[in-house]
């Protein structure tokens, strides 16, 4: 078992530093201390008294392509010098803990790890918050004032962020409150499943159901910079409505993500465009996209394509509920 003193500053900054190389993706889950919780937990920290314990939160990493399940407990004490407890498990320990009764919130995040000297600082982008929100975090050995002056130092001058703020007091900050007080982006697809149901209600022709739709999504879902569609004519993907900057025209088979997604006839999710052999970009600006098919009767269509400005910005969440937005458009497409 790994133990480790909390101790930190965080800041609430503006932009993120243009400077960062890959991110790690994590999928943090706080889960509920149930009685099924603890007996699985009961093992994995058979000598921590976790009646102790006030945070339960299990991490699905994703690192340079390689997966990590880490369990993390934390004892109920004040913000500073409070003990943490971390644990790696197995995929089955991580599918149990974050079966949805056993979920209480949800975060996503891309974590950019930087050093400046002797000090790591750690830079979080938040994608599954309605408000977007950029976040660093800096483990210290003591709390004081010198060393508050030497990380905003290193902020104005290596990175050049001068909009920050320490918010390490603030509750609302703390990750497990984060979803509270910024909902989940999930919450957002109902009102748009029921938008998307009412815009293509009674209209006739699929270009206005496309054009409509094209416009509630990109301005509804954050933390994107192009959507739109494509239409399959004559073995060819066509340029459909869409929103963000001027796209390509005409697709061919054989490259891009798109005719990926309509070879293989499901959904594709592509986390760092940047490594997928024949990409295709709309937007040089995109980073990760993800592509849902759209199907007449049982043959493809076209498809949605959406692109980030973000790596590891879609979701299985995201996938599921494009799908069925998917699915309401199909059925006013084609009926």
């Amino acid at each position: 078992i790994k133990m480790g003193i909390e101790t930190e500053y965080k800041y609430k900054i503006k932009n993120l530093p243009g400077n960062l190389d890959y991110p790690i993706n994590i999928s943090q889950y706080y889960i509920k201390p149930t009685e099924e919780v603890l007996n699985v937990l009961k093992d994995l920290f058979w000598n921590i008294d976790l009646n102790s314990i006030h945070t339960f939160r299990i991490r699905k990493i994703i690192d340079c392509n390689k997966t990590f399940y880490v369990i993390t407990l934390k004892t109920k004490s004040i913000l500073y010098s409070r003990k943490e407890y971390e644990k790696e498990v197995g995929k089955d320990i991580f599918d149990l803990l974050t079966r949805k009764d056993l979920i209480d919130s949800l975060i996503i995040k891309n974590r950019f790890i930087h050093k400046v000297g002797s000090r790591k600082y750690e830079f979080d982008e938040y994608l599954n918050l309605n408000k977007k929100l950029y976040t660093c975090e800096v483990e210290v050995n003591e709390v004081g004032e010198k060393v508050k002056e030497e990380i905003e130092n290193t902020f104005t001058d290596y990175f050049g962020v001068l909009d920050f703020k320490d918010v390490s007091f603030n509750r609302k900050y703390k990750n497990s409150n984060l979803v509270e007080a910024f909902g989940l982006k999930k919450d957002i697809y109902g009102e748009l499943i029921k938008n998307i149901d009412c815009l293509s209600n009674g209209v006739k022709y699929d270009i206005s159901i496309l054009a409509n739709a094209a416009s509630l999504l990109f301005n509804r879902i954050d933390n994107i910079n192009w959507l739109g569609f494509y239409l399959l004519k004559n073995d060819e993907l066509l340029l459909g409505p869409f929103m963000g900057e001027p796209a390509c025209t005409v697709l061919k088979r054989g490259r891009g993500v798109c005719f990926k997604c309509v070879e293989l006839g499901k959904s594709l999710i592509v986390d760092n465009v940047l490594l997928f052999d024949g990409h295709i970009a709309c937007d040089a600006k995109s980073r990760s996209e993800m592509v849902i098919p759209i199907y007449n009767h049982g043959k493809i269509y076209g498809v949605l394509d959406i692109d980030s400005a973000s790596y590891y910005r879609f979701s299985e969440i995201d996938k599921m509920n494009l799908e069925i937005i998917v699915n309401v458009l199909e059925k006013y497409l084609f009926e």
